[in-house]
């Protein structure tokens, strides 16, 4: 394997920590109804597909966050998953 094959190798890894990480503390912040945490990690044009297939952008996520807040976390992280 060559050097530069090795540094992406690497480069790929640490890519994926950082997905990890980020996916981590996004789903930390769902269970938590840290809504600031969610709006400061979530991209003013964010679209989502949620899971029935519905299109879902940042302000209705966190309408939804916010509605489900009283809910049991375990529904609300099912959003995030």
């Amino acid at each position: 394997m060559s050097l530069h094959a090795d540094d992406q190798g690497r480069q790929r890894k640490e890519a994926r920590r950082q997905i990890e990480r980020l996916e981590s503390r996004f789903r930390e912040a769902a269970l938590k109804n840290d809504v600031a945490t969610l709006d400061k990690m979530t991209a003013d044009d964010y679209i989502g597909i949620g899971p029935t297939g519905v299109l879902q952008t940042k302000q209705q996520l966190g309408i939804q966050a916010l509605s489900i807040a009283n809910q049991s976390s375990s529904v609300l992280l099912g959003l995030f998953k």
